[in-house]
């Protein structure tokens, strides 16, 4: 909707700021235009000679509101309703919406619908809907928020509160009480709302002047449109042609738009810090804060000071997740600083190698010992919240969240200048900001108000104050007003430009669509894209506005808005004049004769650690063994809640060793009943587990112990039953999870045979059993990845009739592997014509393995070019390399 006529032409932005030095309140469409027009008027000051001069009155529209009213509370001589701030409303939103929440149907998000329905409730406020048409509508979403909206209103009248977007409402009928006051000038609205353009009106109506302020004049526009392969190429593009111009035009305004700018922050300022200030990344140097300017903020959560409080807030002495605490320990504001920060990093380490899940502060006391200064500072804080009443007022609970912070030594010693101080700043705002939600919540427990916290503090952006910049990234709806020598615009491709509709799900879309509601429909946003598109053209005298061409396996093209535009050329506008940062560091590195493929070799008589790992890693990728088995090198674990898949292998284990003590034999086995069968495997399922639950650190919850036993009793069943069913010949156990010790090239190896099973004509045949994936078919490769059956059998002393895995896997269990050609065995292979033939090949190959290893062949070289399950790609950088 269009501003009502003006009562004179547009006032140039000169003029503008001097009728601000009389007295004039300047308002603007967004935060940045206003930021940049007080930096405008202080730069004028400074140049007239001036030392010292009044603060402008230069606002955005809600800051301009925010002071109307504190205005009129100061001038009513009746009491005002209390205005809610935006948390509030949210709050007072979702006690509404709590208080009608059906049982039945519950909804997925309270949160994320009282979001929702606060735009709803604005927009049929600031667009002055018919209430009269939600309440009469079919849909079941409209009839809710028009139910949700009575009882919003109510409440507020009881309690004395006024939403913000009502306050608007007020200011216009008590616009008396601005009368004859300065002038008001506008600058950066594309459209204004009916509730802008009343209140606008009624100032008019009370001897305000309300004038605008028009672009600057433009005598000659260059404007073309450029493809890019993708949207992140357009990014790196961007960065080139604004770092190409800062070079060359010292003196020149640089705008980038980036729509969507919130939620790409940080990719585009990692891909500009590259382009303006990669000297600083190659020498880990801080970066400059000059080089370039984003003009959106991050989530106050996403901030790494802020981010460790919030999940200090988690915790609790009694217990709480691992993977909490591990968040904490790494986290910024310890107390320790860098004076215990490794031995806070062994601690994190070393409960992760014990596979602990879940701790307590009373299991972490003997851990602490080596963090003297963190573990004084975890008891004080445990002694705390234990302290804490169940439920208290937000007001209360800030106070007790900053005690919380304050015993665990946050944020620590900050300078007073930089980024972090700056947060810590915000974070006792916005503390402030969560102590206001008393205003409509009573009381919180602690979980609901440690949730609401953390939600507000994602919902609450912040930047950190920074200089002038000539090179300025902003979001489309901030670059209304935007004046600069050079603008590039991204994003206009014909998938999102324009935009496509999104209607709010509370409001009948018909009734959006004819008001013409932004996002209503495609109509509107094809409206507001033609005005957006015509604003940038008109924005700088040279103008790109770019699309990219594919997106994953979607192709895209220009949009029609800027199809007339002429195409002008990338590698002109932004040529690749300097090589990547990567490349900049490979060329700035000293180049120093390596024989990289090659370890030092294992001297004679020295003990080779790795044992059977040793054939596994060095086949899969020689560096993969050096890395790990010499230099010792390993991925750091991560505790699984319940049991980990190891543990579950060795309750396999146990259980069935259990069982075959007591069975012994084929015949035995053909001989017991399904009932005594399930009574034998139900006895070495609580023998197994008995065993677990004594090295265990932590007891399994009742019920997943109870679900882990039904488990693994089906599984041994059907494994039992496969035992019976799937093998021609009698055979006896003659021995279960039997140790040796063997040499292969000088190797010492350590074996621990599952079982080993001799048939009736004296051969035997090895048996180990896999509770995961298989792979016999590996055996009789050169470079196996499976040798752990292979080098049993080259090991065993016995005549030896096979080698085979007990696949051990719900619907999938079986035997694999290779057995002599006269033993039938269902599942194994028993091609070949002789089997010690196969086994003596298996012997070659391991014996080539050990010898790589020994004489040091360290190549980065994974088999058929596959990384697999290898955690190394920081020390072998093969992927760099490539």
């Amino acid at each position: 909707m269009s501003l009502a006529a003006q009562p004179a032409a547009p006032l140039t932005r000169d003029e503008a700021l001097k009728l601000v030095e009389s007295g004039a309140t300047l308002v603007t469409g967004n935060d940045r235009l206003a930021r940049l027009l007080r930096l405008a008027y202080h730069d004028q000051r400074r140049a007239a000679g001036e030392t010292a001069w009044a603060s402008p009155h230069v606002h955005s529209w809600a800051v301009w509101m925010d002071r109307l009213w504190r205005d009129l509370v100061y001038r009513s001589t009746q009491a005002l309703p209390q205005r809610l701030n935006a948390d509030q409303e949210r709050a007072l939103w979702e006690r509404m919406i709590r208080r009608r929440e059906s049982q039945e149907k519950p909804l997925l998000s309270v949160e994320a619908t009282a979001e929702t329905v606060r735009a709803a409730w604005r927009l049929t406020v600031e667009w002055r809907l018919d209430r009269g048409v939600l309440e009469a509508s079919e849909s079941d979403d409209v009839r809710a928020f028009a139910l949700w909206s009575a009882d919003f209103e109510r409440a507020c009248a009881e309690e004395g509160f006024l939403d913000s977007a009502r306050a608007v409402e007020l200011l216009i009928e008590r616009s008396a009480a601005f009368a004859n006051e300065a002038p008001v000038l506008l600058a950066g609205f594309d459209v204004y709302t009916p509730q802008q353009t009343a209140l606008l009106d009624a100032f008019r109506r009370a001897g305000v002047a309300v004038r605008t302020v028009g672009p600057p004049p433009r005598q000659e526009r260059v404007a073309r449109k450029v493809a890019c392969e993708t949207r992140r190429d357009e990014v790196r593009a961007a960065a080139r042609w604004a770092k190409r111009l800062a070079d060359a035009e010292p003196e020149a305004r640089i705008a980038v738009v980036v729509p969507g700018l919130g939620a790409r922050r940080q990719e585009v300022e990692r891909i500009f810090r590259e382009a303006f200030d990669a000297e600083a990344l190659m020498l880990g140097a801080a970066p400059r804060e000059d080089a370039f300017t984003i003009a959106a903020g991050l989530p106050l959560a996403r901030y790494p000071l802020v981010h460790s409080a919030l999940t200090a807030l988690e915790m609790n002495p009694d217990g709480m997740p691992f993977s909490t605490f591990a968040a904490w320990l790494r986290g910024r504001g310890l107390p320790g600083g860098r004076s215990e920060r490794s031995a806070r990093g062994l601690l994190d380490r070393k409960l992760r190698d014990k596979g602990v899940s879940s701790v307590t502060m009373r299991g972490l006391s003997s851990w602490l010992k080596e963090t003297p200064k963190l573990g004084k500072a975890m008891r004080r804080w445990a002694k705390r919240f234990r302290n804490l009443p169940a439920e208290q007022s937000p007001a209360e609970w800030t106070d007790s969240f900053s005690a919380l912070l304050s015993a665990l030594g946050w944020p620590g010693r900050r300078k007073p200048s930089g980024e972090d101080f700056q947060v810590v700043e915000k974070w006792n705002d916005f503390l402030g900001a969560f102590a206001a939600l008393g205003a409509t919540v009573d009381t919180m427990r602690f979980d609901e108000a440690r949730r609401t916290l953390a939600r507000m503090a994602r919902q609450t952006p912040f930047q950190p104050a920074t200089g002038p910049s000539r090179v300025e990234v902003m979001d489309l709806l901030e670059s209304a007003g935007a004046e600069a020598d050079h603008l590039w615009a991204m994003g206009m491709d014909d998938e999102s430009w324009p935009a496509p509709a999104r209607p709010n799900p509370f409001l009948p879309i018909k009734l959006q669509r004819e008001r013409g509601l932004p996002h209503a429909s495609a109509e509107v946003e094809l409206a507001f894209a033609r005005v957006e598109t015509q604003r940038l053209l008109e924005s700088a005298p040279d103008v790109v506005l770019s699309y990219a061409t594919a997106e994953e396996d979607r192709a895209l093209s220009a949009s029609a808005l800027i199809a007339a535009l002429p195409e002008g050329k990338l590698e002109r506008l932004a040529p690749l004049t300097e090589p990547s940062l990567i490349a900049r560091l490979y060329a700035g590195a000293k180049i120093e004769p390596l024989l990289e493929d090659a370890a030092p070799p294992v001297e004679s008589g020295q003990q080779a650690p790795g044992g059977k790992s040793i054939f596994e890693f060095q086949a899969h990728c020689p560096f993969r063994a050096f890395a790990t088995l010499r230099l010792g090198a390993k991925e750091l674990r991560t505790a699984d809640p319940g049991l980990a898949a190891w543990e579950r292998g060795h309750l396999v284990h146990d259980a069935l060793e259990f069982v075959w003590d007591e069975l012994r034999d084929s015949r035995e086995l053909e001989r017991r009943s399904q009932e005594a069968l399930t009574q034998l495997i139900r006895g070495g399922v609580d023998h197994a587990m008995a065993s677990l639950l004594e090295s265990r650190r932590e007891a399994l919850p009742p019920r997943f112990e109870q679900v882990e036993r039904a488990r693994l009793e089906d599984l041994l069943l059907e494994w039992l039953t496969i035992e019976r069913e799937h093998r021609g010949d009698a055979f006896r156990v003659a021995q279960v999870e039997k140790e040796l010790e063997t040499k292969i090239r000088g190797i010492a190896v350590k074996l621990r045979i599952d079982r080993i099973d001799e048939l009736e004509d004296g051969r035997q045949l090895i048996v180990d059993y896999k509770t995961g994936e298989t792979k016999s078919k590996e055996w009789d490769k050169e470079r196996s990845i499976e040798p752990q059956l292979p080098l049993y059998a080259i090991s065993h002393e016995s005549k030896l009739g096979g080698a085979l895995f007990a696949k051990l896997r719900a619907m999938d269990s079986g035997f694999q592997g290779a057995v002599a050609p006269a033993i039938s065995i269902k599942g194994a292979d028993k091609n070949q014509d002789a089997f010690e033939e196969r086994v003596e090949l298996w012997r070659q190959n391991l014996e080539a393995i050990a010898q790589e290893y020994l004489d040091g062949e360290a190549a980065v070289d994974p088999r058929d070019n596959k990384c697999g399950y290898c955690r190394l790609p920081a020390l072998c950088r093969k992927d760099d390399r490539a």
